[in-house]
């Protein structure tokens, strides 16, 4: 599955917008991978997620965990930062696309939260 979603996160008080994906590792695993750009004026911040998620194949939340790389450049300087994330979301089935939303915690020296709603497009 592919899909872009439209989020906050609190900690940072900015919007999120971004893409995933959900690549199956067996029936109930999947590789996770996220990105989300914040729009600010005269920067650049964006993170990337690496996740391993667990959807259970009868049920409509999924539980996630993996790292997250978090990059503020703020006139020139850049610093990225490393968090552990600790993700969980609902998502629906429809005929044609999977609605979600999740709520992300960035755990690290600088800990965030973030909720966003999306939907993905089933590739196959």
């Amino acid at each position: 599955m592919f899909g872009g979603h439209v989020g906050y996160n609190f900690d940072l008080d900015r919007t999120a917008l971004g893409l995933q994906a959900s690549l199956p590792m067996s029936r109930a695993v999947s590789f996770y991978p996220s990105f989300d750009y914040y729009p600010v004026t005269g920067q650049t911040y964006w993170g990337l997620n690496l996740d391993l998620a667990l959807r259970p194949p009868v049920l409509p939340f999924y539980v996630a965990a993996g790292v997250n790389f978090l990059h503020p450049e703020l006139t020139g300087v850049s610093e990225t930062s490393t968090h552990l994330n600790l993700v969980g979301g609902l998502e629906f089935q429809t005929r044609r696309f999977r609605p979600y939303a999740e709520a992300r915690f960035f755990v690290g020296d600088k800990t965030t939260f973030q909720f966003v709603g999306g939907a993905n497009i089933p590739l196959m």
